[in-house]
Formats: C-alpha cells, sequence, structure tokens
C-alpha cells in the first residue's frame, strides 16, 4: 500500500534560515539523486507504453541479442550476457520469480530496491543451478507461502529485477532462449490459484525528469513521489526529519509557494551544489591501479553512503554487487596516458597463473571514448576472454591481448581491434575469487608498445 501524505507545510514549522535550506538541499540532492534517476528505469520498462523498453509492471521481458556498434542508446553495453529486466508493484501481494535449473551457463537475478540498493540475487552464486521458486513480498507483508518456495523480503514495493543470462557469441544464442523461456514472474494468487486480493490504488505515475537537470521544486517533487515507495530503516529517521524542514518526505505535496523567495533560491543553490558534488564524485569515483579505475567495494550496497549511491548512479546505475562481479575499467595506460589506436599500438599480457580469478567468466570489451558504445570493425568482434574461441596462450603460460586498429602479424586470435580514435576498456569479472574483491590480485596495466610500427601489422 501506498504511505500516506506527510501533513502540514514549511509555515507551520520553526522559522528557517537561507543558510539552513541550502544545507538542506544540498543534502537532499546527494541523498535523493539515485533514488530519482532510478525512475528513469521504472519509467522506461514498466510504466511508459511508447518506451522502445516497455515491458508492463509484474512481467518479464527477454532481450534476444546482444548489443553491438548500432545500439547507440545503450553505453558501455554488456557484450557477455542478455538481459531479461521487469518492474514488480508489491503493494497487493507477493510476486513469484520462477526459474529453471540452468548448469551450461552464469545467469542471474539482480533485485533493486527504489534507494538503488540490490537487496537480493537469484542466480548461479547466490542460490545455485537447480530449479527455485522464489517469492519477493513488499515491507511489512505477514501472509503464508506454499512449502517449497523461498521468500526474499524487499524494502519497497516496487522492485526493478534485472536479470542476465550468459552468452558465447552468436552461435550460442538458441541454447540462451532455451534458458529464457523458463524464468516466469506471477503474482502469488496465480502462483497458488486463488482469488487475487484487492487490487492496490491506481499510481498517478508523472513523466520521467532526469536528476541530473532537474531544478530544485521539480527534483523535490519527483523525490517525495518516489519515496512513498519505499520503507527507509530506523537509521534514516534523523536524516528524513531534517530533510523534512524543506518539505521533503514520503508522498508529501511540495509547494514552492510555502517557503519565501530568499529561502527557495537557497534550496536551489542546495540543490546545484549538490549535483555539482555528485558529478565531481562520479568523475573519480573508485580508485586507481594500474591505469584501471576500480569500482568501490561497496558498489550496489550502498547502505547510508548517499555519496557513493548516487555518483554510482550518475556513472554507471544498477552496477552489479562486488561479490557477484567487478568491471575494471581503464581509458589510460600503465603509465597513464589516454588510450588511442591512432597512435598507439597496446598490449594487455597476464604473466603465468594471473589471469584474472573468477569463478565464472572474464572478458575484455573496448568502447569508443566518444560515442561509449563498440566499435565497427573487419572481424566483429567487440570483447574477448576466456571463453574466446581460438585464444593463445604462451610457452610459459602467459596471455598477451593485442589492443590495436590493425590485424597483427601473429596471434590473431587474441586481438581486440581498436579505432584509430580514442577508446577505453572494461575488464568485466563474472564470480570474483577472494584476491579479486580484496585488492591482492592487481589488473596488469596496459603497455604502449614501443616503435609503434604500422609496417608490422597486416592490413
Amino acid at each position: 500500500m501506498l504511505l500516506p501524505p506527510l501533513s502540514g507545510s514549511a509555515q507551520t514549522q520553526a522559522p528557517l534560515a537561507p543558510t539552513e535550506a541550502r544545507a538542506i538541499a544540498e543534502e537532499a540532492y546527494v541523498f535523493g539523486m539515485a533514488i530519482v534517476e532510478h525512475y528513469k528505469a521504472l519509467w522506461a520498462y514498466g510504466i511508459e507504453p511508447k518506451s522502445p523498453k516497455y515491458c508492463g509492471i509484474n512481467k518479464l521481458c527477454n532481450d534476444t541479442r546482444l548489443y553491438g556498434p548500432k545500439d547507440t542508446a545503450v553505453v558501455s553495453a554488456n557484450n557477455d550476457t542478455i538481459y531479461t529486466s521487469g518492474m514488480m508493484d508489491l503493494r497487493a501481494e507477493p510476486m513469484i520469480l520462477l526459474v529453471p535449473a540452468i548448469s551450461d551457463r552464469y545467469y542471474s537475478f539482480m533485485l533493486v530496491d527504489m534507494a538503488t540498493d540490490n537487496f537480493a540475487y537469484v542466480g548461479s552464486r547466490a542460490t545455485g543451478t537447480e530449479p527455485g521458486t522464489y517469492a519477493i513480498t513488499g515491507p511489512g507483508w505477514k501472509g503464508q507461502l506454499p512449502k517449497g518456495v523461498t521468500r526474499i523480503p524487499s524494502p519497497s514495493w516496487l522492485v526493478f529485477a534485472i536479470g542476465r543470462t550468459g552468452v558465447n557469441g552468436e552461435v550460442d544464442m538458441p541454447a540462451l532462449r532455451k534458458a529464457q523461456t523458463g524464468y516466469t514472474l506471477v503474482p502469488l494468487s496465480t502462483f497458488v490459484g486463488k482469488p487475487a486480493p484487492p487490487a492496490a490504488p491506481n499510481i498517478d505515475f508523472p513523466p520521467f525528469v532526469d536528476a541530473k537537470t532537474a531544478d530544485g521544486a521539480t527534483f523535490i517533487k519527483y523525490l517525495n513521489f518516489l519515496m512513498q515507495f519505499q520503507a527507509f530503516p530506523a537509521a534514516e529517521q534523523t536524516l528524513l526529519d531534517r530533510l523534512a524542514r524543506i518539505g521533503i518526505g514520503p508522498g508529501r505535496a511540495f509547494n514552492p509557494a510555502d517557503f519565501s523567495p530568499e529561502v527557495m533560491q537557497a534550496i536551489d543553490e542546495g540543490i546545484n551544489a549538490g549535483r555539482e558534488q555528485v558529478r565531481a564524485t562520479a568523475d573519480n569515483l573508485g580508485t586507481q591501479v594500474n591505469g584501471w579505475n576500480i569500482s568501490p567495494g561497496n558498489a550496489g550496497e550502498f547502505g547510508q553512503d548517499y555519496m557513493t549511491r548516487s555518483a554510482a548512479a550518475w556513472k554507471y546505475i544498477y552496477v552489479n554487487s562486488a561479490v557477484e562481479a567487478m568491471y575494471p575499467t581503464a581509458g589510460v595506460d600503465g603509465s597513464g596516458k589516454p588510450l588511442d589506436g591512432s597512435t598507439a599500438r597496446y598490449v594487455l599480457k597476464f604473466a603465468p597463473g594471473a589471469l584474472p580469478p573468477v569463478d565464472y567468466f572474464w572478458s575484455l570489451t573496448l568502447y569508443d571514448a566518444k560515442t561509449q558504445v563498440p566499435i565497427e570493425n573487419a572481424i566483429d568482434r567487440y570483447s574477448i576472454g576466456d571463453r574466446t574461441p581460438g585464444i593463445v596462450k604462451g610457452a610459459d603460460g602467459s596471455l598477451t591481448i593485442y589492443i590495436q586498429a590493425d590485424k597483427p602479424a601473429t596471434n590473431a586470435a587474441n586481438w581486440l581491434p581498436a579505432p584509430k580514435a580514442p577508446f577505453y576498456v572494461i575488464l568485466r569479472t563474472y564470480g570474483p575469487k577472494p584476491a579479486m574483491l580484496d585488492g591482492s590480485y592487481k589488473v596488469p596495466p596496459i603497455t604502449r608498445v614501443n616503435g609503434f610500427d604500422l609496417a608490422r601489422t597486416i592490413r
């Protein structure tokens, strides 16, 4: 059910000075940016029928192809898994997620609450390879579940489910589609064959607004609307009380006229200051090792770390929890110089026994720095990794990946084509082992080949 709007207005509270209003508004943006930005996916997948991604509510929809250079709407597209997505509304009753036995490939369903925390996983790592039946229940649900159904309590009434199923190129697509047909999402009443409970009240969903550009009043209106679908923990009550000073609260109506022009101007300034804080943090999110940017260890499980939560939403919303996958990213070589296929050739060399330590798979995907999408190339290869056919190791067991615009004269199976332009790469590691998680494993630097010489390549 929806939470009731808070009563009263700013005029019934103690006098609010502009300096206090500005500070609270700045804090509010850092707290709420991820919540408002999250609405983009809910709107596109569950609410707006004109969206090319529209699926509806309480249904799952499967992508059916790998992303490539023509998919310009998706930045840094994953070339290793096919997505399954769905928005759930748990206000009336729980939803039942059924998955089949999947032992021939990696898969996962990441369940995301309104604050963009990954509150649970179903899949290869989290629940195993056997068939499973899971009930996702809303906050405070007290009902009974049938035997054999595992309960997953959600901290929010609206949930976004993101499924990822591993695929090994186009030849593997028929087998992948077979796995996808086993994914099912139904209401509890349908699952048990009983009459459905009374429907929850209709929600008047407002059109999506971008949290990165919304003005102060618009941002707060959307934040208030979306907060009513999340049950916030007791640890956040003091913060929520403070935000209420400028009219922020679950389901609360926000009226700029409740504030003096000076206070409303201060609120706008605070929202803008918070926006700049988040933007700056997003540009420097994570740690740098050998030219690689390593995501924060609490990615996807932010808790009360609101700045990291919002910076992640700004940079790469819906990041996997580290225990599920890690994504070292590099736009520079080991010496800190930007990667550019027009001026250099590069190698990424893994020493013997030093490949990325993972339980499932790893891959290296390359993207144009400007467009953030894969690059058209002669061999239609956009990623390379442990599943790449024909990849060649050295006599000592080392592995060298050649990252360059032209085909190398030897070991072409180890070639990741680069554009004659600036680019960046993402090393995806699914099921990272402890050495990856604790940072004791260091991804080797991307090295510029000395004496760049196109004569040494086959064109």
